[in-house]
């Protein structure tokens, strides 16, 4: 739809209340542009319309959403849909936020207060708004005329047991719950174990399930969920991924990231393994030296046919597979005993 259509159908919408309830009711990408149109500073791109259609479409059960840094994926998917599907006709009873941190938790839900208390077009036509201490120390809103709640909590509070009323959650949405460095494998196995463990229980066979966040490691909770819908072990689900440039090199959100100007801003102002796995969704390969076991002293072997910078690192190296975080290439070196 052209912006100037846009335009004259929201003057049209901002002077007709009950068609306004009506249609933002109705539509997701309505109910954004009519009372959150003061985030959308840039027109949206067609994976965002994407995203949008794929929050309206109920008949996903799980929603995996991987974008790039700045796609507004929070935006549309943590602060405009959790209040629509409760506002709108999705008409959800009892939805939980999560975020990796308390901090997070607490910015996520004031984003969304802050709407539902000094947005005067959103409180006259879907108000009132009442916020509540909940007794497990999360923040929440309940939309009193819905019979509703929003509730938001940080990853490591237990979600055990979490209601409104009757109504167990229907709809959890996960933002960013994974560090973007995580330490360890073992660590990136414990986030999945927990999605899978806590989080899916604690819904019913009716709950919907969003979890959006960036490319952190290819046994991230997104890979592993991206794998679980691709062998299908995991019904009415959908995963995209949105890099931000195209095929062609092209900027996926061409009316924010433009070629010649911004998106070479951008592209200079991170560190290039920042660029391409959180802005091109791609994964730096890492080298990894590989040792035999030390020698009868319990010394690491010292072979000189290794480089000279390379000798104080690898006698250095305690275990057998390391990561070497600050030697990056697409190979790996292998450092074998030479009997």
């Amino acid at each position: 739809m052209a912006k100037k259509q846009v335009e004259e159908l929201l003057v049209r919408l901002l002077r007709d209340p009950p068609a306004r309830r009506e249609v933002t009711k109705e539509s997701l990408w309505w109910f954004l542009h009519v009372f959150l149109g003061h985030y959308l500073e840039h027109k949206l791109a067609p994976f965002q319309e994407e995203m949008i259609h794929i929050a309206e479409e109920e008949r996903y059960a799980l929603v995996a959403i991987m974008a790039f840094r700045g796609s507004g994926k929070s935006t549309i998917l943590n602060l405009g849909y959790p209040i629509w599907s409760v506002l709108g006709r999705q008409q959800k009873k009892c939805v939980i936020t999560i975020s990796n941190s308390q901090e997070q938790a607490r910015n996520h839900f004031s984003n969304i207060k802050r709407e539902l208390e000094s947005n005067d077009l959103l409180k006259h036509d879907l108000g009132p708004f009442r916020q509540e201490e909940t007794p497990w120390g999360a923040y929440s809103l309940e939309l009193e005329h819905y019979g509703a709640k929003i509730i938001s909590v940080s990853r490591g509070q237990s979600i055990r047991g979490m209601r409104h009323s009757e109504h167990r959650p229907d709809l959890m949405i996960l933002d960013d719950v994974e560090d973007t460095n995580p330490e360890s494998g073992v660590e990136r196995e414990n986030l999945y174990a927990w999605y899978m463990n806590e989080v899916v229980p604690a819904g019913s066979k009716e709950t919907r399930y969003v979890v959006l966040g960036n490319l952190t490691r290819e046994d991230s909770l997104l890979m592993r969920l991206r794998a679980d819908i691709q062998e299908r072990t995991t019904k009415s689900a959908v995963f995209r991924a949105y890099p931000l440039l195209d095929a062609r090199q092209k900027p996926l959100w061409r009316d924010k990231f433009r070629v010649g100007g911004t998106l070479e801003e951008v592209r200079r102002s991170v560190h290039a393994e920042t660029w391409r796995r959180e802005y091109l969704l791609r994964i730096v390969p890492e080298m990894t030296i590989v040792l035999d076991e030390p020698g009868e002293d319990g010394k690491e072997l010292d072979d000189p046919s290794l480089p000279r910078k390379q000798r104080p690192l690898v006698a250095t190296m305690k275990n057998f597979s390391i990561r070497a975080p600050k030697i990056r290439t697409t190979g790996v070196l292998r450092y074998k005993r030479n009997n």
